[in-house]
C-alpha cells in the first residue's frame, strides 16, 4: 500500500501569514514516518468549462477584475495567477528533502476539488492548517475544512495554525497520542485506523474516557450515575489496553470527569502529547468526541493536531455485532469470581407487538404495563425491532408519545386535531418506526459484559433473547440496582 499525505496550500497572496504552511512540518513529519509520498495541492477558484473531448479549459478567475477592465486584461490576470501559484508550490516542493514530492494544482471549488484528489489515491492523508487569517479565511477552518473533514474518503490532520509560520528546528515525532474513547465502536475502531495511519513502531498511547455531568441525562441520580459510568468506564479502558498492550504497544489512560472539550484539551497539555486521534462522526457511548462539537471545539482552541479518522462500514459492523465486547471479556480474567449472569436481572415477561401492530397498540401497552420499549417481533416471534418513546417521531412522521402518556398537555389544540394525531398513530405500523438491527443479549452473558455494551451503543434497555426470541429485558434501572440495592 502507497500512501499519500496531501497537504493543501494557498499560496502568499491570498494567505500572507503562511497559515496553511503551518500544516507542512507535521505533514512532513508523518510522512518521515510512515514513508509516504507528499503532494501539494493548491486549489485556484477559477471558473472551468469541459471541452467537447472532456477535458477542462480554465475560463477566468471566480473573483474577478473589475467591470471595468477588458476580457484581454481578465485573460492575462488569471495566467498570472496560474504561473505564479504553480511556482509557489514548485519553491515548496524544492524546500523539501529525502521525501518524494509531487505537486498538483486544481480549479475551481476548493473542498470539491481536494475530495476529488483524496478520492483518486490508494491510501491518502489530508493535513491541514485549521484556523483562518485575513486572505486565508475559506481554505481553512470554515466551510472548505468542515466540508472535507466531513465528507473526506480519508484520515484528515487538522493542525492548529499559529499567527505566523516559524518552521521549528525539528519536526515533530508524533509518538505521544491521546486517544479519547467513549465505549462506541466508533470511537474504537477510529483507534485501529490512527494504528494503521501512524504505525506502531514508537507508539506511546494514552486513552481517556470522560464522564460527562449528569444535565444531559434523565432519570438517574447523581452518585448512582457517576458510579455506574466510573465501573463501566474502567473495564472498558482496562480491556482495551490490553489488547494493546498484547501487540506490544506502550498504553496508559484514566478517567476524567466533565466537559469532554476542557477535560481532552486539558490532558492534552498534561501529557505532552504530539497527536490527539478522533472519529469524525456519530454520538454514542458515555461521551460524544466529534467533529462539528468536541473536535471543532479543541481545534478553536489551539491543542495539538486533530487525527480526526473516520472507521470503515466493515469495521464498525464487526464492532457492533459484539466483537468489541467479547474482547473485554477476554481481558476481563482478573475480574472478581462470582459473576453476575444476565439471567439475574432482566426483566420478565417480555411485552412484544407482531411488526403490523399500529403505533396506537404500542403506546397503549407501553402505558398499561408501565414499560419503556416494546420489541417487535415477526410471526414466529424473533425479534426484528425495537420501540422506545422517541421512536414515536424519530423518523420524521408520527405521533409524539405524550399524546398517549398526558394528554392534558394538550388541552389548547382543537379536538379536531386532536383526533388527527390518534388517526395518525393507528395509520402507522410498528414496522415503519421501529429501531433495527437491535442491540441484544443472551441469558449467560456476563452483566458486565452487556453494561458496557448498553454505553457503547447509548441504549437504555437491551431484549435478551434465546435462539432469536426476546425472553426478557435488561435495564440501566437494573444495573443501577447492582450498585446501589434498594432500601
Amino acid at each position: 500500500m502507497t500512501r499519500t499525505v496531501v497537504v493543501p496550500l494557498i499560496g502568499p497572496q491570498l494567505d500572507p501569514e503562511g497559515v496553511a504552511e503551518t500544516a507542512l512540518p507535521v505533514a512532513l513529519a508523518l510522512a518521515r514516518r510512515t514513508q509516504a509520498s507528499v503532494l501539494l495541492v493548491s486549489v485556484l477558484e477559477l471558473l472551468v468549462e469541459a471541452t467537447a473531448t472532456g477535458e477542462r479549459r480554465v475560463l477566468h478567475a471566480a473573483d474577478a477584475l473589475p467591470a471595468s477592465k477588458s476580457l484581454q486584461a481578465l485573460r492575462e490576470h488569471t495566467e498570472q495567477l496560474i504561473a505564479d501559484r504553480q511556482a509557489y508550490l514548485e519553491r515548496v516542493a524544492a524546500s523539501i528533502a529525502d521525501l518524494p514530492v509531487t505537486t498538483q494544482l486544481q480549479y475551481g471549488d476548493p473542498s470539491a476539488a481536494l475530495l476529488e484528489q483524496a478520492a483518486g489515491l490508494e491510501a491518502p492523508v489530508i493535513v491541514m492548517a485549521s484556523h483562518a487569517r485575513t486572505g486565508a479565511r475559506r481554505m481553512l477552518l470554515g466551510s472548505v475544512a468542515f466540508r472535507v473533514v466531513r465528507d473526506a474518503p480519508c484520515p484528515v490532520l487538522i493542525v492548529p495554525a499559529q499567527a505566523a509560520v516559524a518552521a521549528p528546528s525539528t519536526e515533530p515525532l508524533l509518538e505521544r497520542v491521546l486517544v479519547p474513547l467513549d465505549g462506541s465502536a466508533l470511537a474504537e475502531a477510529a483507534l485501529d485506523t490512527t494504528l494503521e495511519v501512524l504505525g506502531e513502531r514508537y507508539l506511546d498511547l494514552h486513552l481517556v474516557s470522560v464522564v460527562e455531568p449528569l444535565v444531559r441525562r434523565s432519570g438517574w441520580g447523581a452518585q448512582e450515575y457517576d458510579a455506574l459510568a466510573r465501573q463501566f468506564a474502567s473495564e472498558y479502558l482496562t480491556g482495551v489496553a490490553a489488547r494493546l498492550a498484547e501487540r506490544g504497544l506502550r498504553v496508559s489512560w484514566e478517567i476524567r470527569a466533565g466537559s469532554p472539550e476542557r477535560q481532552i484539551a486539558e490532558v492534552a497539555r498534561e501529557r505532552r502529547v504530539d497527536l490527539i486521534a478522533m472519529a469524525t462522526h456519530g454520538r454514542s457511548g458515555f461521551g460524544r468526541y466529534l467533529f462539528g462539537s468536541v473536535a471543532e471545539g479543541l481545534a478553536a482552541v489551539g491543542t495539538p493536531p486533530l487525527l480526526l479518522v473516520r472507521p470503515s462500514p466493515e469495521s464498525l459492523a464487526a464492532r457492533s455485532s459484539g466483537a468489541s465486547a467479547a474482547n473485554v471479556a477476554s481481558a476481563g480474567d482478573a475480574s472478581p469470581p462470582e459473576v453476575r449472569r444476565v439471567s439475574e436481572v432482566m426483566s420478565q415477561p417480555v411485552i412484544s407487538v407482531e411488526r403490523d401492530a399500529t403505533l396506537d397498540d404500542v403506546a397503549r401497552l407501553m402505558l398499561q404495563h408501565d414499560i419503556g420499549c416494546v420489541p417487535v417481533v415477526d410471526a414466529d416471534g424473533r425479534l426484528v425491532g425495537i420501540i422506545t418513546e422517541s421512536d414515536f417521531i424519530g423518523k420524521g412522521h408520527g405521533v409524539p408519545f405524550a399524546a398517549y402518556r398526558s394528554p392534558q398537555l394538550f388541552s389548547q389544540v382543537s379536538a379536531t386535531e386532536i383526533e388527527r394525531l390518534y388517526a395518525t398513530g393507528r395509520s402507522i405500523s410498528a414496522w415503519q418506526v421501529m429501531q433495527r438491527p437491535v442491540v441484544t443479549a443472551t441469558e449467560d452473558e456476563p452483566v458486565s459484559i452487556v453494561a458496557q455494551r448498553m454505553l457503547q451503543h447509548n441504549v437504555h434497555r437491551i431484549p435478551v433473547v434465546r435462539a432469536g426470541v426476546p425472553v426478557g429485558i435488561v435495564t440501566r434501572r437494573d444495573l443501577l440496582k447492582l450498585i446501589v440495592p434498594d432500601g
